[in-house]
């Protein structure tokens, strides 16, 4: 079977594709990735077939943080602001990664086009989601909106509301867009997600349990997890560091950047003075300019641009971190207590859920994030209660088998045609 996998956005949101891709090409099948060009790279490392989409993801990911915040209202317009800018080139390099695919595999910034492109090549399609969009239930609110008590009735429509509006800016600019006005090649449809179009939920059943009012078409996989930690060899200093002393807290910001990323990460080390602990910051996006000139730098703690989670993780003693779909899974496959410091959108909702399972303390927003506040939640999520629950939580994440549920359901769907 032929299979195009076709996403957009940062790291959180192009991984788990990877990933897929790489099981399904172990699984015999054909496999062609439409991506952010950035990861071009990391595609090819794995085999893959790979058609790289425009855009500056990483300046499109800091305008969000910069501007938007935990602003529901803000985040749609800088939304419409990024989507104008690329939603034409995008578009266009969906419909042509997706020649003689048997089923298309689409994300959640990619519904539209995936969808559109999978029907004009007679091709199955699959929307993929790393957290719960496009699954309303009334047992909780759209991941971006308040949790308030009132009841089903109000969690529908935080549901509705946002799937409309999606639905709304996307097709509104690429209607807008010049490859949408002068090339009728591909008119924008929007999938029946949920319904025609079945959904596979990349994340574990145990963060968000499944709520009893969804469809048979909404599947819940478990994690996608590339595993890079085989493939990964430590610099020097960090294997010093990781010898010299206790396990330290690892602390990072994903794909977050700008000036929010930068002032957690300084004030991460002064928590980290005044918790007394060693630490490892992956600078990301950040980058490590001025880091590394901060007090305690090679002694306390050191700066690594990034390194595999499923290597560093199990080797800290807490992990700080922002609350990204991914990293959460990885902080929780770990076994190990997390600090979540949300800065936008989904964050908010991973943090809630990451705290109500027990595997660290109360999540502290980006935002308002003092290294008081910070050095109080690493001495606190150390606690040996949080610790035994954070490992009986990462053992139970570890036996799930994601990627294996993904590649049978996709198996069984592509043979459905509409």
């Amino acid at each position: 079977m032929h299979v195009t996998l076709v996403t957009y956005g940062s790291r959180g949101d192009t991984q788990p594709f990877i990933a897929l891709g790489v099981g399904l090409l172990r699984a015999g099948h054909t496999v062609h990735l439409a991506a952010p060009e950035r990861f071009a790279a990391q595609a090819a490392s794995y085999g893959l077939a790979f058609t790289p989409l425009p855009g500056d993801v990483e300046a499109m990911t800091r305008t969000l943080v910069e501007e938007a915040g935990a602003s529901v209202p803000r985040l749609l317009s800088v939304m419409i602001r990024a989507t104008l800018e690329v939603v034409g080139g995008v578009t266009e390099g969906v419909y042509r990664a997706t020649a003689g695919a048997d089923v298309v595999v689409h994300s959640f910034l990619t519904a539209a086009s995936g969808h559109s492109a999978a029907r004009l090549r007679g091709a199955r399609d699959i929307s993929a989601q790393v957290f719960p969009f496009f699954a309303p239930t009334g047992v909780f609110p759209q991941i971006s909106a308040r949790e308030l008590p009132l009841g089903p009735a109000y969690n529908r429509l935080t549901h509705r509301l946002s799937s409309s509006v999606i639905r709304l800016v996307t097709t509104w600019s690429y209607n807008l867009s010049q490859w949408g006005r002068h090339n009728p090649l591909a008119p924008l449809r929007w999938p029946d997600v949920g319904g025609r179009t079945p959904v596979l939920q990349a994340y574990s059943p145990l963060i968000v349990p499944r709520p009893p009012d969804w469809p048979a078409s909404i599947i819940q996989t478990g994690y996608w997890f590339l595993d890079e930690g085989a493939r990964y060899t430590p610099s020097a200093a960090l294997a010093t560091f990781l010898e010299r002393g206790a396990p330290p807290v690892v602390i990072g910001t994903g794909s977050i950047g700008g000036a929010q990323a930068r002032r957690l990460l300084e004030t991460s080390v002064s928590a980290l003075h005044l918790a007394g602990r060693r630490g490892v910051l992956l600078s990301g996006w950040v980058g490590d300019a001025d880091l590394e000139a901060l007090p305690g730098y090679g002694e306390q703690f050191i700066v690594l641009r990034e390194a595999p989670h499923d290597w560093l993780y199990p080797r800290a003693s807490v992990v700080v971190h922002h609350g990204g779909a991914g990293t959460t899974g990885a902080a929780l496959r770990a076994g190990v207590p997390a600090v979540v410091t949300p800065f936008i959108a989904d964050q908010f909702f991973w943090a809630r859920r990451a705290h109500r399972l027990g595997v660290g303390p109360a999540p502290l927003p980006a935002a308002q994030l003092s290294p008081e506040m910070l050095a109080d939640a690493i001495r606190r999520a150390e606690d040996p209660t949080i610790r035994r629950r954070a490992a009986a939580v990462g053992a139970c994440v570890r036996a799930e088998d994601g990627i294996g549920a993904a590649i049978r359901a996709i198996e069984a769907l592509g043979g459905v045609y509409r």
